[in-house]
């Protein structure tokens, strides 16, 4: 069964692009900030993105455990401000 339901319209122009852009696909390392709602209190739970993949996120569709995180402390306050809203 595929998750995909339907393509964007401009599916296509994304795809090329990554695929122009090898170099986008290596290896990060760096800080990684990260806001824990208390519905996942414990340590073991902020890195399973079980949250994301049980109802799905902004970029992932539900079954597929996916972690979010920002390169900014700012940024990933904000967004779990707009979260718990």
């Amino acid at each position: 069964m595929s998750l995909i339901r339907h393509r964007h319209p401009r599916f296509a122009e994304l795809r090329d692009e990554f695929r122009d852009h090898p170099e986008w696909f290596t290896p990060w390392s760096g800080l990684l900030f990260r806001f824990q709602t208390v519905a996942y209190p414990q340590a073991k739970d902020i890195l399973s993105g079980r949250g994301a993949s049980g109802r799905g996120g902004r970029w992932n569709p539900p079954g597929y455990a996916t972690v979010y995180g920002s390169t900014t402390d700012t940024t990933a306050l904000e967004e779990c401000k707009v979260n718990d809203r």
